[in-house]
């Protein structure tokens, strides 16, 4: 099944349009813009509406790029469940193709297992916790019981949007990281591809990463250190963590589960 590829982006950011658009269009891939939200524009009760949740277990309210983000991801999930979209890839207007999409989607529905949501541009960063559920063509359906960020390439379902689209209701944490939280927002299936397709493009910083790393390098530490719903959220989910590693762990011990070849994190 051809997904529907939907690119987050906002409507002035016309560089960043103009190279993922010309990517799309040299593989022949249809493709619609979903304008992102510019959280700077937003007013002042339309930040509240998001960090007066977030902020009973997070340590601090979203930066307004951050409620752009997240706002924009929402939209995305919104769409899928509108117009009853099986399948759709979400592509961020910063990601760098790395592969043949038409390729990549022929060999992603050979896979036998069941799944939800697929990361096809997120590379695990502790390789210790990667596992093999299987293995289609050159590409690896990868297992991954550690949180992980980055959403800018990913396949969903529209089980999962209706899922996500639920969640986002209640803002937690950053939007690449609810993702992972799959406890919470009830996503069976999902999983992380190898070797990666889709990379972040060189020469587009993200205004959104930067102010990210200056809000939390000035108020992150004050922020923990007196949030208790924070502290005990981050301690529920530290467990979790632990868990979800041990059921994995057995599974391997089982033969269920294989190592991730080093190869496939070049």
């Amino acid at each position: 099944m051809q997904p529907r590829v939907l690119v987050i982006s906002l409507p002035h950011a016309e560089d960043r349009r103009e190279s993922i658009g010309k990517q799309l269009n040299e593989q022949a891939i249809d493709f619609e813009f979903i304008d992102a939200v510019y959280g700077k524009d937003l007013p002042r009760e339309a930040l509240d509406r998001i960090n007066q949740p977030l902020l009973r277990h997070y340590r601090r309210p979203f930066s307004p790029n951050e409620v752009g983000c997240y706002s924009s991801h929402g939209k995305a999930y919104q769409k899928i469940v509108e117009e009853k979209i099986p399948l759709a890839l979400i592509l961020e207007d910063d990601a760098l193709l790395k592969t043949d999409l038409h390729r990549l989607f022929a060999s992603i529905e050979k896979f036998t297992t069941p799944w939800e949501l697929i990361n096809i541009g997120s590379v695990p960063g502790k390789r210790k916790y990667a596992y093999v559920r299987e293995k289609q063509d050159d590409l690896a359906l990868i297992e991954y019981p550690h949180k992980e960020v980055g959403a800018h390439a990913y396949l969903v379902t529209r089980t999962a949007s209706e899922k996500l689209h639920r969640d986002w209701q209640s803002p937690y944490r950053a939007a690449d990281v609810q993702l992972t939280f799959t406890w919470r927002n009830g996503i069976k299936g999902y999983y992380y591809l190898l070797p990666n397709q889709v990379a972040v493009a060189a020469g587009l910083p993200s205004t959104l990463t930067a102010e990210r790393d200056s809000v939390n390098t000035q108020t992150a530490t004050v922020r923990a250190k007196f949030n208790l719903g924070y502290i005990l959220s981050s301690a529920a989910i530290s467990l979790h963590w632990k868990f979800l590693q041990l059921r994995s762990r057995l599974r391997y011990w089982r033969g269920k589960l294989h190592l991730a070849d080093k190869t496939l994190f070049d």
